[in-house]
């Protein structure tokens, strides 16, 4: 589960940023927040590149149709994203401006590098 959020800058720019939510660790304690933040020449969905997964009902995420399970101590999957909504982190996804999550302002028209 997944929920979309904007955040405006100083300067106006409108970003783009997701939080992961694990829906079955609501009742438990959740851990701080933390910001994953995307390399140069990317936006947030590297974090979500990996091996297909699923998050069972009792909050934890496997990978490969279940044969990886991710306990939080000794083994954990491939997604950092997902590993770390699984053990109890609050995490969001950052998009750096000019991303095609990030590609607003709130007085200007920016077009987008792909869509001209």
């Amino acid at each position: 589960m997944s929920e979309n959020h904007t955040v405006v800058t100083e300067d106006g720019y409108i970003l783009g940023i997701f939080r992961i939510i694990n829906p079955y660790l609501r009742l438990k304690p959740i851990f701080r927040p933390i910001l994953l933040w995307h390399g140069i020449d990317l936006n947030s969905d590297c974090w979500l590149y990996a091996n297909p997964g699923q998050i069972n009902k009792n909050g934890i995420y496997s990978e490969r149709l279940g044969t990886i399970l991710n306990n939080c101590k000794n083994h954990l999957t491939s997604n950092l994203a997902f590993t770390l909504s699984a053990c109890g982190w609050d995490v969001w996804l950052g998009n750096t401006r000019g991303t095609g999550y990030s590609n607003k302002h709130i007085s200007y028209l920016i077009k987008s590098i792909l869509n001209l």
